[in-house]
């Protein structure tokens, strides 16, 4: 913590700073100087003067304009955000429909390599052509099913 100066010395320094201002040589300034701009100042109108509303119009006018830019950034959030939410729910329900055309006959080429093994047959061929039409129904499935949701 600081401490209080005590009451003798804050005297002693104020009584120092004075003298040494009585000191300082302050630059004389003529009168006739002095006179001609107090007259400079009497003449002048207001008129000449800034106008302080001129000033605070053109701030309000900034202001509304800032104002407004920042009220249509503020409303368009929503759109942005509900227009991502669309794109990534469609590129989920096209991921979906990727993995079940991709898939589906993978299993089909899987059940009909096993059914092979046990049957002879093509069953690897109608494997992947059954897997390939479950695949294209069920993307059908979840196109429509999206469509329906809009």
């Amino acid at each position: 913590m600081t401490e209080e100066p005590e009451d003798e010395s804050t005297e002693a320094r104020f009584r120092r700073v004075q003298e040494e201002l009585r000191a300082m040589e302050l630059p004389e300034i003529p009168d006739e100087e002095v006179d001609a701009k107090l007259q400079d100042l009497k003449s002048r109108s207001f008129d000449e003067l800034p106008s302080v509303d001129a000033q605070f119009a053109s701030l309000e006018k900034r202001a509304s304009a800032a104002r407004a830019t920042h009220n249509k950034a503020k409303n368009s959030e929503p759109s942005r955000i509900e227009g991502d939410r669309r794109a990534s729910r469609g590129l989920g329900i096209g991921m979906a429909m990727a993995y079940t055309m991709l898939g589906l006959p993978l299993l089909g080429i899987v059940l009909g390599f096993l059914l092979n093994k046990v049957l002879p047959g093509p069953w690897i061929a109608v494997g992947v052509l059954v897997g390939f039409m479950a695949g294209v129904a069920f993307a059908i499935f979840l196109s429509n099913r999206e469509r329906n949701n809009l």
